[in-house]
């Protein structure tokens, strides 16, 4: 397969998240590459004209697009990649949109009898007004990721600064009640031959911040990964279970990564949000569980061609 296949990778872009795509985007051509495929990287942030026309000079036969954020993650892409019939990996259109907004994708697992933290959608500042959350609380962007603009706010001066930084970035702002002492869990899903597999469940310990922020996300040595975590045997089945049961609600596709909240002295599990193209860094957390799964990093790319191509 890896003879015949010619793989174009879209990274970067102009999302907040810029710079964790470009190193997703970069893993990932190096894996393929050393592999033995035909591999071209495109920026959409300047190379889309020349993407489209590569595509029907028969340059490439299959985009991944390893975008993080806003135009990459939430459906904007995929649109583009759909209007032109580019044949790509990861989930389409909607399920990417629904995905990308978190606000949405925890009322449709709700429905599923999944819990989630309480939570309001604040789209102009003087909705803050009408809040029914007591402090503390979480203020982030509601399509926003890798923890951008996260803040936890004590009282309504610390929220309503943190909620102006967002909405001035013409993005809504989802309010959640801010539990603390929770564990962060997290659960990669893969497919295979339209069979959903969730892998090792993982413990997020951030080792210098109260919450798994950018920094603890993307620094070396800035979290602590614990996989297979160490929880309730009923906890751990609990988080697969789930993992594969909100992938299949929102729609995704090849792969994703559930991540959630666990209180281990009342033993509740909180589903927090799912990424449809997690991270394919050095200190991301998808191949890592994967690896303990026994997938090395080629593995897992060559099962997600494997989907579209065969």
């Amino acid at each position: 397969m890896k003879n015949k296949v010619k793989i174009a990778i879209l990274l970067g872009g102009t999302s907040s998240e810029r710079e964790v795509s470009l190193n997703t985007g970069n893993e990932i051509f190096k894996a393929l590459k050393q592999a033995g495929y035909s591999v071209i990287k495109y920026d959409p942030k300047t190379d889309l004209e020349k993407f489209s026309v590569d595509f029907k000079n028969d340059k490439f036969d299959l985009c991944i697009p390893a975008l993080h954020g806003k135009d990459g993650e939430d459906g904007s892409i995929q649109g583009y990649l759909e209007l032109f019939n580019i044949p790509y990996c990861f989930s389409n259109v909607e399920a990417s949109a629904v995905a990308m907004n978190k606000n949405l994708s925890k009322t449709l697992v709700k429905e599923q009898g999944i819990k989630v933290i309480d939570s309001s959608l604040i789209t102009k500042i003087e909705d803050i007004n009408d809040l029914n959350i007591d402090y503390p609380l979480i203020a982030k962007p509601n399509q926003g990721g890798s923890s951008v603009n996260i803040n936890i706010c004590n009282n309504y001066e610390e929220l309503e600064k943190a909620v102006n930084i967002i909405l001035n970035n013409r993005e809504e702002v989802l309010v959640e009640k801010y539990l603390s002492g929770l564990r962060e869990l997290t659960v990669s899903v893969i497919e295979n031959n339209n069979k959903v597999l969730s892998l090792p469940v993982m413990e997020i310990i951030a080792n210098k911040e109260v919450f798994y922020d950018y920094d603890s996300k993307y620094s070396q040595g800035g979290s602590t990964h614990i996989c297979p975590a160490k929880i309730d045997k009923e906890i751990y089945s609990l988080a697969q279970k789930w993992s594969e049961l909100v992938f299949k609600t929102i729609g995704a596709k090849d792969l994703a990564r559930i991540d959630f909240l666990y209180d281990d002295k009342s033993n509740k599990l909180y589903f927090l949000e799912i990424n449809t193209i997690p991270g394919m860094t050095k200190t991301s957390l998808m191949p890592e569980a994967a690896k303990k799964q026994g997938y090395q990093f080629i593995d897992l790319l060559e099962l997600i061609i494997s989907n579209h191509i065969k």
